[in-house]
C-alpha cells in the first residue's frame, strides 16, 4: 500500500499492532499544515529521521500523531521530565 501527500508517495505496510495507530485524530484537533505533512512524507520516503523542534505546547505532538494516522504508524508515548532517571 502507499500514501500520497501532495506530490510525495510513501510506501507503507500494515501495522503490527493496529490498536496503537491513531484514528480520527484529524477530526479531533486542528488540521496539520499540508507543507509539514509533505516534508514528513519526504523524510519517510528517503528513510530519514524527523526531529520536530518548536515552542512549548502540543503542536509538535499533534503533528506527529497526524502523520502516524496518515501513514498507519504505531504510536507509544513516554513522558520525560527533569525527574526522569535511567533506572
Amino acid at each position: 500500500a502507499s500514501v500520497r501527500v501532495a506530490d510525495v508517495t510513501v510506501k507503507v505496510s500494515a501495522a503490527k499492532t493496529p490498536h496503537l495507530v491513531p484514528h480520527a485524530f484529524a477530526a479531533a484537533g486542528s488540521p496539520a499544515p499540508p507543507q509539514h505533512l509533505r516534508w514528513m512524507a519526504q523524510k519517510e520516503a528517503l528513510g530519514q529521521d524527523v526531529l520536530l523542534i518548536g515552542p512549548p505546547g502540543g503542536q509538535k505532538r499533534q503533528l506527529a500523531l497526524r502523520w502516524a494516522e496518515v501513514a498507519g504508524r504505531e504510536v507509544e508515548s513516554l513522558a520525560l521530565s527533569s525527574d526522569t532517571t535511567e533506572a
